[in-house]
């Protein structure tokens, strides 16, 4: 039984020099230089986030011993604010935040299962590389308005898995992108109304998010698409926040041209962070949806806990984004928490495949 939990934990957010990204709040103060806005008079603060920070190492684990390695290095990170903004840690105010990147990911064996929601759980295996340089830019003209861009070019290069579970061409038929190496120019563009108290923990506000995903292919091949993401959140403060009821409901939809396809592997899915009774990345297809309602209580100034109800599903027709089929779990937790941050949560869910346990260091929603 207790082998049984350890090889479900979702290790998804664990990083393997996860310690840095904790130095890095203590060092914040220290990197900070502030420098004179000559044309108005007025002081901003440019952080720049120093390579200790900037390169992480990710592995992830289900039950069948997947595993996969990120390596990070975020070249600058530049975020621009007020002077009292930054003394009172009020990071919802933040003017602009630009980011460059560059990330290699190899991941010799990852789970596939069946396309869509009533998908058996007969596992192949497949293998990818991801290549990526990009660079993103934030905005926040006023309190409640956010806009976002990205532009990047990513390399993918996909395979038979490295393990003796079956190959996805051998187990399953019409799995678009098998075995596909997709070059991508990536852009995106996101306008949000954001009142919540920060992106990682927050006890009241409303969050209302777009994000539109432009996939073109640079070489040979039929897998250039567009995905637009939607995210709902409302958190309901009780008692003046001792008790949070939390609703969110994300969405995900592709639509790819005459002649183009969707590659499996980039395809919306749900499963392992969001819905959390479930292996990761366990349901995919051209759609998905996911909806969230939680109950959190205050324990002590650093500590909330949560009883959790998940439900989603992945289809291949956006008419079929309905509440019917859906799968879902429920769960408790215990989350660690900053004013303004989640670096840990514990956390137990069982949906109708069996009991997990989530180990993960960011927070639900956003």
């Amino acid at each position: 039984m207790i082998d049984d939990i350890i090889r479900s934990i979702n290790w998804g957010d664990i990083g393997l020099m996860g310690g840095l990204v904790l130095i890095s709040y203590i060092l914040r103060p220290v990197l900070l230089g502030i420098i004179s806005n000559g044309a108005t008079g007025h002081k901003v603060q440019r952080e720049m986030v120093a390579a200790l920070t900037a390169i992480s190492g990710k592995m992830e684990l289900d039950n069948a011993n997947t595993t996969a390695l990120t390596v990070a290095v975020t070249g600058l990170t530049t975020h621009v604010k007020t002077l009292n903004d930054y003394m009172t840690q009020t990071d919802a105010r933040m003017a602009a935040v630009t980011e460059a990147r560059v990330r290699w990911q190899d991941a010799p064996s990852l789970a596939f299962y069946a396309l869509g929601t009533p998908s058996p759980k007969t596992r192949a295996d497949y293998s990818e590389t991801k290549t990526e340089v990009s660079a993103s830019a934030a905005f926040r003209p006023v309190r409640l308005l956010r806009f976002g861009g990205s532009i990047g070019f990513e390399r993918f290069k996909t395979g038979p898995g490295g393990s003796n579970t079956p190959r996805i061409e051998t187990s399953f038929t019409l799995v678009p992108g098998v075995n596909a190496d997709p070059d991508y120019l990536h852009t995106s563009g996101s306008v949000a109304i954001d009142s919540r108290d920060a992106d990682g923990y927050s006890r009241r506000g409303t969050l209302l998010r777009a994000t539109l995903h432009d996939y073109r292919q640079q070489n040979e091949g039929p897998y250039s698409f567009r995905r637009v993401d939607g995210a709902a959140e409302q958190y309901v403060p009780i008692l003046q926040g001792n008790w949070v009821i939390y609703l969110g409901l994300h969405a995900s939809t592709t639509t790819a041209g005459q002649g183009h396809e969707v590659p499996f592997f980039l395809m919306p899915d749900i499963g392992g962070s969001d819905l959390r009774g479930y292996d990761n990345r366990r349901f995919r297809d051209r759609h998905s949806m996911i909806f969230t309602a939680e109950y959190r209580w205050y324990v002590q100034e650093f500590v909330d806990l949560a009883l959790f109800y998940d439900a989603g599903k992945a289809v291949a027709n956006r008419r079929d984004l309905d509440v019917s089929g859906l799968k879902s779990n429920v769960g408790a937790g215990i989350r660690f928490h900053g004013p303004r941050s989640t670096p840990l949560r514990l956390e137990v869910a069982r949906g109708t495949e069996g009991l997990r346990l989530i180990i993960a260091f960011s927070p639900i929603g956003g």
